[in-house]
């Protein structure tokens, strides 16, 4: 069994869209020879805070601690979360910050001001191009603000572009709001994420891609995680064998798993 395997962003139940629970996603992680797994709930703030985000956001870390326990010397199993866009109510971002103890803070941006998140929108009646600007400058936006450990799925809007049958636009236009994006990531000595999610959807690409990953390997970028973001226990480390020949592929020699808020560098074999 393979034991150089982290896959960083699962969601359990606790997510208004995932439906297992954390000891599922364990015993998934341990058929698919995963080391370690991140427990990474949901905690979208702005338009798309519930009610009860304080009582979910408490129950996964306290599932995540129990699995913690449960599956030591087996499996990894660190207490995570995927904040989305926390510059929409930065209140409620540096609350449910304060209020709950994690090893790992992933950050996203699920939608822009004044629009749907990106998995409702219409691409065929809106500017795509436009999109794409305006998401990149949230995520820079973002990164300024820098309370968390890694940027999460970059290039997140692909997922959807390509479920809606249309060509992928070109990136090569936001070349330089990648670079500097990447700049004070790795000024900051913070991460990027590689989600993998896309290539078992029609997409058929990780977030990000090789291009951009080498990009922010040439801006200085060291730490890199791997996430499946599964929300069902039967694609937990779905790709990460193939997100690890990515990162070989644009120069990295180590992926990151974070224990106390603190890279863990693997190396990948």
């Amino acid at each position: 069994m393979q034991t150089d395997l982290f896959d960083s962003h699962v969601h359990s139940f606790r997510s208004f869209d995932a439906k297992d629970s954390a000891e599922a996603l364990c015993e998934a992680a341990i058929r698919a020879g995963l080391a370690g797994i991140s427990i990474t709930d949901h905690c979208d703030v702005g338009r798309y805070k519930l009610d009860d985000w304080r009582e979910r956001l408490r129950d996964s870390c306290f599932d995540a601690e129990l699995a913690r326990k449960r599956y030591a010397g087996r499996l990894t199993v660190t207490t995570g979360i995927e904040l989305g866009q926390p510059l929409e109510e930065p209140s409620a971002a540096n609350e449910a910050l304060r209020a709950n103890r994690f090893d790992f803070i992933l950050a996203s941006v699920h939608n822009i001001r004044g629009y749907e998140d990106f998995y409702f929108l219409d691409y065929r009646k809106l500017d795509v191009e436009k999109l794409l600007e305006r998401y990149f400058e949230e995520l820079y936006e973002m990164t300024q603000w820098g309370r968390f450990d890694v940027l999460a799925h970059l290039t997140y809007p692909l997922r959807y572009i390509a479920r809606a049958g249309l060509p992928q636009p070109d990136l090569g236009r936001y070349e330089e709001r990648f670079r500097a994006i990447f700049l004070m990531l790795a000024q900051k000595g913070m991460g990027l994420e590689v989600n993998t999610s896309g290539l078992r959807q029609a997409a058929k690409a990780s977030f990000p891609g090789l291009r951009e990953l080498k990009l922010f390997r040439a801006c200085g970028g060291e730490i890199v995680t791997l996430g499946s973001d599964a929300h069902e226990a039967k694609v937990v480390g779905s790709h990460i064998r193939d997100g690890v020949k990515l990162l070989r592929e644009a120069g990295f020699g180590y992926q990151a798993f974070y224990r106390n808020r603190t890279p863990m560098m693997i190396k990948l074999l």
